[in-house]
């Protein structure tokens, strides 16, 4: 860890130029689990950003494991400045966490939860996922009840499990020691989720993120607008347009040359090309529920009318809703979204 540490030191002194050239508003520290960092290594970390950036951030967040979460990790945070937390849940019932390889206990979840409310955490989030095999909407809809009502927690997100290659997950899946879960359930249980957030007050502000008002996540939803982000650490993207960069996936690799001659970093990258800006450019707004002006697309002008058209097709599907001055994608169009897109993409080749 010291040694990580360190390197992600000589990576924040390294950025200095740009850092400090405008404000540093949000600040994100994960994935992986920062919350087993010792307090003296989340210190230095938090200490060298605000020594080499314009240091103006509205919301930090750190996420933490459940078996993290103690009244002294939670006050000593709070003294840093984080001011919001995303916690990794995934699941009250033992039987899942168990398939999904978690260590924490449900019960070791819950008193975590009790831990953050008696600290008085006003921001902060959990990570809950959905369409696991076993699970049921019965179940489901006892842990939002759980996360919306006992606990009022004020930011939730929720992710319909992915089976990914060569993961753990995976290979019990080869071995069929579970079935997976088909389409239709998984619709199902988005949509449930939706209507039943939507009843305590939670807002579906983008396709995987509930929130109450006011406290939405800063800092997802810079990517999703499009602004320039920095990452550091193995295997961190950066983005300015028009480019687009990133750190190894090799802790090793990252840890010797940051310990090496300053400017010998080693990164990949590629230079977005229009075309591909303007894809991106609907696949990240495609993902917010906000209405979306016909006016900021970017669409050449002989490309308008049909995608006029194609959005009054989306809208008899029940995917979209249109405006007089713009559309608003709905939670059954999320669920049909690479079908959106590749319409979009279909388009915007047609048109070049």
């Amino acid at each position: 860890m010291e040694d990580y540490v360190q390197a992600l030191l000589s990576e924040i002194s390294a950025w200095q130029p740009w850092l400090s050239a405008q404000a540093v508003r949000t600040v994100y520290l994960g994935g992986g689990t920062p919350s087993w960092l010792p307090p003296h290594l989340l210190e230095k970390i938090l200490s060298t950003l605000r020594a080499h950036a314009r240091w103006q951030p509205i919301e930090i967040t750190l996420e933490a494991n459940p078996e993290d979460i103690t009244r002294q990790n939670l006050h000593f945070w709070q003294a840093l400045g984080i001011n919001r937390l995303s916690l990794g849940v995934q699941s009250f019932s033992d039987d899942i966490l168990h398939l999904l390889g978690r260590k924490a206990s449900a019960s070791r979840t819950k008193k975590a939860i009790e831990e953050i409310k008696q600290a008085d955490w006003a921001n902060w989030s959990v990570d809950v996922i959905f369409a696991v095999p076993g699970q049921t909407i019965q179940g489901l809809e006892a842990e939002l009840r759980y996360l919306s009502e006992v606990v009022q927690v004020p930011h939730i997100s929720l992710y319909g499990l992915t089976i990914e290659p060569r993961t753990v997950l995976y290979k019990k899946y080869r071995r069929r020691q579970f079935e997976g879960i088909d389409d239709e359930i998984y619709a199902e249980m988005y949509l449930f989720i939706h209507d039943f957030l939507a009843s305590y007050g939670y807002e579906h502000y983008e396709i995987s993120n509930w929130a109450k008002p006011g406290v939405y996540g800063q800092h997802n939803l810079g990517y999703w607008e499009g602004r320039p982000y920095i990452g550091l650490g193995p295997s961190a993207h950066s983005y300015i347009f028009p480019y687009r960069w990133w750190n190894r996936p090799d802790l090793k690799f990252y840890v010797s040359q940051l310990g090496s001659v300053q400017g010998a970093r080693q990164v990949e990258g590629e230079l977005i090309m229009p075309e591909m800006a303007t894809l991106e450019w609907f696949i990240l707004h495609f993902r917010l529920s906000r209405e979306i002006p016909w006016a900021v697309m970017p669409l050449p002008q002989k490309s308008f009318s049909q995608f006029r058209a194609l959005a009054e097709t989306w809208a008899e599907r029940g995917w979209v809703r249109l405006f007089a001055e713009g559309m608003q994608l709905l939670p059954l169009g999320w669920l049909w979204l690479d079908t959106l897109l590749a319409e979009v993409f279909d388009l915007l080749t047609y048109a070049a």
